[in-house]
């Protein structure tokens, strides 16, 4: 249990953090998923802070993993979020990325054949049932979860799933979003049928726009910390220089 809740922390700071550099800067964000190793916005960031060597080993890890204390928690503890699974509520996520194809629970490897299966790894409250991400925003939070190169995320022993809430225009209904509660919550197949509660993730991390207002999530999200999942959920910015997270 400590292990799991230490990388619920670093997993909650990092993503508080994300939400307030993007208030600082709208380009924080990669553009394509291509640019997923690189983690930064070259404008955001200060060229003399985009990595940092550890002084007692050659292990290069991105500045926010050392400053957040993962780099530690990696080497000192050897914990990265082995047997820890990780919902993840956003744009979508692009599962065959490099550096996250290898964390996605429906990715079979069996020798050298690699086989993806997306039944309770993947949902989609606008209808696809084949992972994407127009936006790449999904993409870029699960790789500050979980992705294995370059020392970038936070877990990278740990598996996730994902479900789109959010729409290519970056808007979301609270539809959408209970949609995604529910599939975590229930853990049901691409057709939204043969529940499989033993699948549920340990935890979510939810994503939101224009459906926080309110307390009309409150009630999902209460259904998701009854089943025993540890939610992270922000909201905004919504306006310059504001940001909330909440955990």
């Amino acid at each position: 249990m400590t292990s799991l809740r230490t990388v619920l922390r670093l997993i909650g700071l990092l993503f508080c953090g994300i939400t307030a550099a993007s208030a600082a800067n709208d380009h924080f964000f990669s553009t394509s998923p291509d640019n997923l190793v690189d983690m930064t916005s070259k404008d955001a960031i200060p060229r003399d802070k985009r990595r940092a060597r550890s002084k007692k080993t050659s292990s290069v890890y991105p500045y926010y993993n050392v400053l957040s204390g993962v780099e530690k928690v990696h080497k000192k503890l050897g914990i990265k979020g082995a047997g820890v699974t990780i919902g993840i509520s956003s744009t979508g996520v692009s599962v065959d990325h490099e550096a996250l194809v290898g964390q996605y629970r429906g990715t079979l490897q069996r020798g050298k054949n690699i086989s993806i299966d997306h039944n309770y790894n993947w949902f989609d409250a606008f209808g696809s049932t084949v992972p994407l991400d127009p936006k790449f925003v999904g993409t870029h939070i699960t790789g500050v979860a979980v992705a294995a190169k370059d020392n970038i995320g936070v877990a990278p022993a740990a598996k996730f799933i994902a479900c789109r809430a959010i729409d290519e225009l970056e808007k979301d209904t609270p539809e959408s979003q209970i949609t995604c509660m529910k599939f975590f919550g229930t853990m049901h197949d691409l057709n939204g049928g043969n529940w499989r509660p033993e699948l549920i993730p340990d935890v979510v991390f939810t994503q939101h726009s224009d459906s926080s207002l309110g307390d009309v999530l409150r009630s999902s999200i209460q259904g998701l910390l009854d089943a025993g999942v540890v939610v992270i959920t922000n909201a905004g910015p919504r306006e310059e220089d504001t940001s909330i997270c909440a955990k």
